[in-house]
């Protein structure tokens, strides 16, 4: 099986950033520069449109024993 290092966010043809796996695993997701200059949060309490990197948080409870190899990348 191949291994995605790195995923593009596309919105009605626009790149919105960018969603990667951390060194330990953690999703880790960064808006593009232009989507920052023109586009709006796509989750204003956990992503606010501003430059940086958002560190994911990891699932808790039953989904997160359901689904373990997604317990990372949780964007909640």
């Amino acid at each position: 099986m191949n291994s995605i290092g790195r995923v593009e966010v596309i919105y009605k043809g626009a790149l919105v950033g960018r969603l990667a796996l951390s060194d330990k695993g953690q999703c880790v997701f960064e808006y593009d520069g232009n989507w920052l200059n023109s586009g709006f949060s796509i989750s204003p309490f956990e992503l606010p449109l501003k430059t940086g990197a958002f560190l994911g948080k990891p699932y808790t409870g039953f989904r997160a024993l359901i689904i373990p190899i997604y317990s990372g990348c949780a964007m909640h």
